[in-house]
């Protein structure tokens, strides 16, 4: 692909913003798998409470592939003919290493900075979320290592001080993180956000994208590659990945490391199932200092410009979408982690595609199985005998998501006299579909 350079013409300052921790401003890391990653409640990834690099691969070897990242929300309106205003919320921002987020929700203000139980909630020591102040928080966990956090934008002190183009500004939107860390996915960490219109007017033609700061041991020799438009094979099967853009080394070696890998960032779920907008390296010299330079990097389509050695980001987003007043939306990404090589992408094609896999298999499709739970009212039984009909196999989970008994082949009419008295979710399968209960057992 042919290389471009990204947004001409314009002047690049660096920005230090107002911005302090205390005590409940909450880190948490996923370790469920190949990956230890840092995860925080107020939009930061990959980066540990000490602001140093937190994404270390293989977990245990000392490895880190990125400094920090974040995601980045931006929208533009025509005030008057020719007239245009951006506003960008960016959670990290890879010049300064902070971001525009601030933990809780909108409603709790300020007091959410001092709050406990705003905070990071991690399955299984610290699960799940309390409903009565988080209604839109999991209940029940979906892979072995759940995280869940709330984030905003509101408080105008922790953005970017305005700019010709009016940025600067809140944006006025909610996030719901949750992160995602699994053995049979072993070298890809998922993280998805809900998206909240917190305001009374649409915001129109915005963009939602992530951006990942990556320095593979040192910061200024990193390369950028891009896995796009091609088909694999795997013995005799094939499949296609459309974008994956990957960080790598120059030389492909880091003093101290016996081994170096590539890490990518590829798009799992998209808001409207829209497709891929942007897929964009950049190098510091040229990272956005107001909400319209942002905008820009946003919208800049997929290119390439990693052919050289350099401090290097990878953004990459998707839109133009709208978002009633109201209304959210869900964006998906997994960083994977390979031994590949340029001449040798397919190590890191297969990890996006088993990641790709396991995130519609295990949390798209289980997560909206969940919420039916949530909503349906089940059924209650004093007895032990509970009616499924015809049906290939049930599954019984108990109030904490842990499978408590599988019976495969069951009979039209099962027996449970030896659960205890309690709330269990059934999941029962038929020929032709899954279908979901709540089951109350009282004795």
């Amino acid at each position: 692909m042919q290389s471009i350079k990204v947004v001409q013409g314009l002047t690049f300052i660096s920005i230090i913003l107002p911005f302090s921790l205390n005590s409940d401003w909450d880190y948490k890391f996923h370790d469920g798998n190949n990956i230890k990653c840092w995860t925080s409640n107020f939009g930061i990834i990959a980066q540990d409470s000490s602001q140093i690099p937190g994404c270390e691969w293989p977990k245990g070897s000392g490895h880190n592939y990125i400094f920090g990242g974040g995601l980045w929300y931006g929208f533009k309106r025509e005030l008057k003919p020719n007239l245009w205003q951006y506003i960008v919320t960016t959670a990290y921002h890879p010049n300064t290493g902070y971001g525009e987020c601030v933990p809780g929700l909108v409603r709790q203000g300020t007091t959410a900075y001092y709050n406990p139980y705003v905070r990071v909630y991690l399955y299984p020591e610290d699960w799940p979320p309390p409903i009565d102040t988080f209604p839109m928080a999991p209940q029940v966990p979906l892979t072995f290592e759940d995280s869940w956090c709330c984030y905003n934008d509101y408080d105008s002190s922790f953005h970017f001080p305005e700019g010709p183009f009016k940025g600067g500004k809140p944006l006025g939107i909610e996030v719901y993180q949750s992160g995602y860390a699994d053995p049979r996915c072993p070298d890809a960490i998922f993280f998805r956000y809900t998206i909240k219109n917190c305001t009374t007017y649409t915001i129109e033609n915005s963009i939602v994208g992530v951006c990942i700061d990556y320095d593979i041991g040192e910061s200024g020799d990193d390369c950028a590659g891009c896995i796009y438009d091609r088909w694999f094979y795997e013995g005799a099967d094939s499949f296609y990945i459309y974008c994956l853009p990957f960080g790598y080394d120059c030389d492909w070696q880091v003093p101290g490391w016996d081994t170096v890998g590539v890490v990518g960032v590829l798009m799992v779920e998209a808001p409207d199932q829209l497709p891929l907008l942007t897929s964009l390296s950049f190098i510091r010299e040229i990272d956005p200092n107001n909400d319209y330079e942002a905008y820009r990097f946003l919208e800049a389509g997929i290119c390439t410009t990693g052919n050289s050695p350099d401090d290097r980001r990878l953004l990459l987003a998707v839109g133009p979408l709208s978002l009633n007043p109201g209304d959210s939306k869900n964006f998906g990404i997994a960083v994977v982690f390979a031994l590949a090589t340029l001449e040798d992408t397919l190590p890191l094609a297969l990890t996006a595609k088993r990641a790709r896999e396991f995130y519609w298999q295990n949390i798209v499709v289980e997560e909206a199985v969940s919420r039916r739970l949530g909503t349906e009212w089940g059924r209650t039984i004093t007895t032990g005998e509970v009616i499924v009909g015809e049906a290939e196999a049930v599954a019984i989970f108990d109030v904490s998501g842990r499978l408590v008994r599988m019976i495969n082949r069951p009979h039209r009419v099962i027996q449970l006299e030896s659960l205890p008295p309690g709330i269990y979710f059934l999941k029962i399968k038929t020929p032709s579909e899954i279908k979901s209960e709540k089951l109350v057992v009282v004795r």
